[in-house]
C-alpha cells in the first residue's frame, strides 16, 4: 500500500482517537490487537468485497505497516 488517501478532517477525529501519552496510545492499541487472535473479521471490505480471515488480517496487518512506517525511532510523540 502506498500512503497518500486523507481523511476529512471531521471523520479524521472519529478514526483517531486523542492519548495523553504514547504509553496510553500504545494500550489502546493493545486491545485490538489482541482481538484479532480470538474474534474473526467477517464483514465484507468496503472495496474488496468478500476476503478470509487470513486474508483480512494480511491487509490490516500491510495497513498498519504503512501507518507505522511514518514512526521514527526516538522521536517524542507527546
Amino acid at each position: 500500500m502506498a500512503p497518500g488517501f486523507n481523511l476529512p478532517k471531521k471523520t479524521e477525529t472519529d478514526f483517531y482517537p486523542t492519548a495523553a501519552s504514547p504509553q496510553e496510545a500504545l494500550e489502546k492499541l493493545r486491545s485490538p490487537v489482541a482481538r484479532t487472535k480470538t474474534k474473526k473479521m467477517t464483514a465484507n471490505h468496503p472495496v474488496l468485497g468478500k476476503l478470509t480471515n487470513e486474508e483480512r488480517t494480511q491487509l490490516h496487518l500491510r495497513h498498519a505497516e504503512l501507518h507505522l512506517s511514518f514512526a521514527l525511532p526516538g522521536t517524542n510523540l507527546s
